[in-house]
């Protein structure tokens, strides 16, 4: 993991850095491990969160969790896994259809937008995060 800081460095905040490094520090733990083990290591609630929220996304990726990744982590993230297609990955995570495409052909707002939004990026991402 260190060998390839030099990879991204310079692109990330000291915050960013330390949450790309804490994501592959812990890339093989269950939700469990990782909660305990981010406890004992950082004491910010926003690194923790990120971290945590990385791991839920490769396990069951949603488009709740798709709306709240940094681009950035997710490249560095990516790039330290040494995954080759981390640009398509990067660019595929991002829905490409939001609540406001709904609207603007013309649905309503309702309960459902959730069950559509969710259906069509599942069906986005499919075979994607398959590694």
């Amino acid at each position: 993991m260190l060998d390839h800081k030099e990879k991204f460095q310079n692109n990330l905040t000291n915050k960013q850095l330390l949450i790309t490094m804490f994501t592959l520090l812990t890339s093989r733990f269950d939700l469990s491990q990782l909660d305990s083990f981010l406890h004992r290591l950082c004491d910010d609630k926003g690194i923790v969160h990120t971290v945590t929220n990385i791991h839920n996304f490769f396990k069951s990726p949603n488009y709740t969790l798709a709306m709240r990744i940094d681009k950035t982590i997710l490249t560095a993230y990516l790039k330290g896994m040494e995954i080759e297609n981390y640009k398509v990955i990067v660019n595929a995570v991002e829905p490409k259809i939001k609540g406001k495409d709904l609207i603007a052909s013309g649905l309503q707002p309702s309960e459902d937008f959730g069950k559509i939004l969710q259906q069509k990026y599942q069906e986005q991402i499919a075979n994607l995060l398959v590694f």
